[in-house]
């Protein structure tokens, strides 16, 4: 639902090599023995409906994941979700919009984290520019919680986060990376150009 055409590709290409959510969570237990970081799940509600809330949450927390974001579960109904995480100790990061408004102060109430904050209207991918006032929109954030803000949705590379990164804690960016991977020849080749383009960030920010 809120994903641009790359993620959707990428989404396409891994239930058609049979990928299923354990596999994840296994995938996640070998990267945790590796890296005390903390792992994130950014997930749709129907992947953990259907396997069954209170499995996903103890199966994500045994794997070694800290926390949830789940862009479609609305404000309203994610009473149940929030007692099982609080449960399994297990962070619901709240996620705002530009259009969030006043919904910001119950959308980030008992947050857990940080706040990802979707930089502009419609779905993720690479965009060569951002029209949202991000200044403005990081203000009206910070006068609702005291939590991290994270800017995520359309930045793609070192320029963008260089503009963003004075009116936020971190900065999300996943087309640009799943594009680049898509587009190596090798795992070699993958790792090169991730390594070089996170690298490029990180030094602007």
């Amino acid at each position: 639902m809120a994903d641009g055409p790359i993620i959707q590709a990428s989404s396409a290409r891994a239930l058609k090599k049979g990928t299923k959510i354990d596999d994840i969570m296994n995938a996640v237990k070998i990267i945790r023995k590796n890296t005390e970081v903390p792992l994130i799940y950014l997930v749709y509600y129907n992947s953990i409906y259907k396997y069954g809330m209170e499995k996903f949450l103890k199966n994500a927390k045994d794997s070694g994941v800290d926390g949830l974001i789940i862009p479609d579960l609305p404000l309203e109904e994610r009473k149940d979700i929030k007692e099982l995480s609080e449960k399994h100790d297990i962070y619901l990061i709240p996620l705002v919009a530009p259009t969030s408004n006043d919904r910001i102060k119950k959308i980030c109430e008992n947050g857990k984290g940080f706040v990802y904050c979707v930089s502009t209207k419609g779905v993720t991918g690479v965009r060569n520019s951002i029209e949202t006032d991000i200044e403005k929109y990081m203000n009206l954030v910070s006068n609702y919680t005291d939590l991290p803000k994270a800017i995520g949705f359309g930045i793609s590379g070192p320029e963008m986060a260089k503009k963003f990164a004075p009116y936020c804690d971190g900065i999300i960016i996943g087309s640009a990376i799943v594009r680049m991977i898509n587009d190596s020849r090798n795992n070699d080749e993958i790792f090169e150009s991730v390594t070089s383009f996170i690298s490029s960030i990180k030094k602007v920010i």
